[in-house]
């Protein structure tokens, strides 16, 4: 019984200088890490797509499924907010537990000018807008990293992400009456999604490292609005659900 006693007290002494070793890696308390992430790999997306539109008191449905794997090696064509290049930030509060998140923000716009002729013809140039895109992402997460040495690391994180791509189209068109006007088409398509990541650190000096390792995005929901000012035209609505996993990589630097 008094050795028992004695193991307890033992091991309750030496908790506090085990917890309160370091080593030259990520984990440790106070430690703040900014990441470049999801900077190559290989990403598989999913994407349900429900559609209603109400037209004279008719309801018309669709669906659709789109389903695209895309394979970056130091460049990427996203073909959704899950494998788009994002900055992060993180704090270790305490040793290994870590609170923070990524965040992106891209958007393309642009003009463009046709011109057309034949022999005999007149050259005739038209202008035209190019569609304006753009795509948002926040994704708070937790996690928790455990350092093997100064070397090797392992970082698993869970969090949450929201997403938002907006397009904006503009057509030059005609009103009933042959007056020239301009229609704009928007598609505005939102998402959530639980955020599963697995990292592995591997840092070749000190205060920088290389993280990479499998990720899940799991759709929770979402949705999508197509609204245009063409007259007489109803706005088109409905779910979209958006899943994606792979693997993944992007570089670290600690301070």
């Amino acid at each position: 019984m008094r050795l028992g006693m004695s193991i307890v007290c033992a091991l309750t002494l030496a908790a506090p200088a085990v917890w309160a070793q370091t080593v030259d890696n990520v984990g440790n308390a106070g430690q703040i890490v900014i990441g470049a992430e999801r900077l190559t790999g290989v990403f598989v997306n999913k994407t349900e797509v429900k559609l209603s539109q109400t037209v004279g008191g008719l309801t018309a449905t669709s669906e659709a499924k789109l389903s695209t794997t895309t394979v970056s090696v130091f460049g990427n064509n996203p073909s959704g907010p899950s494998d788009v290049p994002r900055l992060a930030l993180d704090g270790f509060v305490v040793q290994g537990l870590s609170l923070g998140g990524s965040f992106m923000y891209i958007t393309r716009s642009g003009d463009q000018e046709v011109t057309l002729s034949a022999p005999g013809v007149p050259a005739q140039t038209a202008d035209a807008k190019v569609p304006t895109e753009s795509i948002f992402v926040i994704a708070p997460r937790i996690g928790y990293a455990y350092a093997f040495d100064e070397t090797v690391a392992i970082w698993p994180r869970v969090g949450f992400s929201y997403a938002s791509m907006v397009r904006e189209d503009e057509n030059e068109t005609t009103d009933p009456n042959g007056n020239p006007i301009t229609v704009t088409d928007t598609t505005t398509t939102k998402q959530t999604n639980l955020t599963l990541e697995a990292l592995l650190v591997v840092s070749p000096f000190s205060h920088f490292a290389l993280a990479g390792g499998p990720f899940y995005d799991v759709g929770l929901g979402g949705s999508v609005e197509n609204e245009t000012t063409e007259p007489n035209v109803p706005t088109t609505e409905g779910d979209y659900l958006a899943s994606a996993f792979g693997f993944t990589a992007g570089i670290l630097a600690d301070f």
